[in-house]
């Protein structure tokens, strides 16, 4: 490969020479052809015409030929289609393969949600190991996303519950009140009566006072009286 660059062919001419010799091993191909001063582009189209439409064959060539995580994913981005959860999600299936960091994926998937938090979450959950729903409320929040919006888009992941999102954000890691998880939960349109028995069950570290503020701050003095009556407290 790098004779056949010295001699001035082009990237594909490389390729083709190499691919004839390379016994069908895409990642020869292309570390071949870094070694030829290709760049990520140029080894993706090269690779990507002989992948069948293989997109983790496609991420393991690329990083064979030494290409960040970044550099894969505009790669992997570049080649999908469907509605944004569905390419987040397929993004996020084909990151897996070449990196065990679930925040480089997060990270990938996040340049390119487009907002879409709900997809982005789901990939998240569906494909990341060792990822729990309060890393992903975590790092939504480390991206200035409110309570609200971060407890809808863990709410949306599938079998999901309002106990997991309670459970998520309380153990996030980030700064907030029993009011902000509260809060959230409402916007998941949970009643008053709910909202106690989740806070009770899934925020450690409370007291029945921390329930009855975080009623009357959110929903009412009488939503708040009405749970102390119907647990005759």
């Amino acid at each position: 490969a790098a004779a056949l660059k010295a001699a001035s062919a082009k990237v594909g001419e490389i390729a083709t020479e190499v691919w004839s010799r390379a016994g069908g091993d895409l990642n020869k191909l292309a570390a071949a052809l870094k070694a030829a001063s290709a760049s990520v582009g140029e080894i993706a189209t090269e690779v990507w015409s002989r992948a069948g439409g293989d997109l983790n064959k496609l991420a393991a060539a690329l990083k064979a030929a030494s290409a960040k995580v970044g550099e894969i994913a505009t790669e992997v981005w570049s080649r999908l289609s469907g509605d944004i959860g569905s390419k987040l999600n397929k993004l996020a299936s084909t990151l897996r393969t070449v990196t065990t960091s679930w925040q480089e994926i997060a990270e990938e998937l996040w340049n390119r949600c487009s907002g879409n938090i709900s997809g982005l979450s789901v990939g998240l959950w569906n494909n990341c190991s060792g990822i729990y729903l309060y890393n992903i409320a975590g790092f939504l929040r480390g991206k200035n996303l409110g309570w609200n919006e971060i407890g809808s888009a863990i709410r949306n992941i599938p079998g999901r519950t309002l106990d997991s999102v309670a459970y998520a954000l309380w153990n996030s890691g980030k700064s907030l009140n029993l009011s902000d998880v509260a809060r959230a939960l409402k916007a998941c349109n949970a009643r008053s009566t709910d909202v106690a028995k989740v806070l009770w069950n899934n925020c450690s570290g409370i007291n029945r006072g921390n329930i009855v503020y975080a009623l009357t701050d959110v929903f009412s003095i009488n939503a708040a009286s009405a749970w102390l009556i119907a647990n005759r407290l």
